[in-house]
């Protein structure tokens, strides 16, 4: 898991000087929607596609595993509910614990409304859960 940790960093560190330059480049020269149906749109999509399979050759995978999210919030979000749905003949316990990012708790109280089981564990006074 080294290496996708390493893609998660970019969000504590502000990263090798020559990346940001790349990622100051595809800002200013593809912010145009990947999905319309112009050349600058095309050229935002073909970004898209070469970054999505340069990341899934890094860590290993296949393209389709790679889904691009605007924020944490949104891949949490989508995480939870893809897996509580793609599970639902298994009736999961999703466990958790009442510390965690607003992200996470709002969506476990979504699933927890429709059904899910959802499982609060205690932590201390230093956010560790309690044995």
């Amino acid at each position: 898991m080294v290496k996708v940790d390493l893609l998660r960093q970019r969000r504590y560190n502000q990263g090798l000087p020559q990346i940001q330059d790349c990622i100051n480049g595809i800002v200013r020269d593809f912010y145009r929607n990947s999905s319309n149906h112009h050349f600058s749109g095309h050229m935002a999509h073909k970004v898209l596609d070469d970054s999505r399979h340069n990341i899934a050759d890094y860590i290993g995978c296949e393209d389709n595993e790679i889904i691009f999210t605007a924020s944490g919030s949104e891949a949490n979000n989508m995480a939870l509910k893809g897996f509580y749905f793609d599970n639902l003949d298994y009736h999961v316990t999703i466990i958790t614990t009442a510390t965690e990012h607003k992200s996470i708790l709002n969506t476990c109280g979504f699933l927890k409304h429709i059904g899910c089981n959802i499982k609060y564990l205690d932590v201390n006074m230093f956010g560790m859960v309690k044995s």
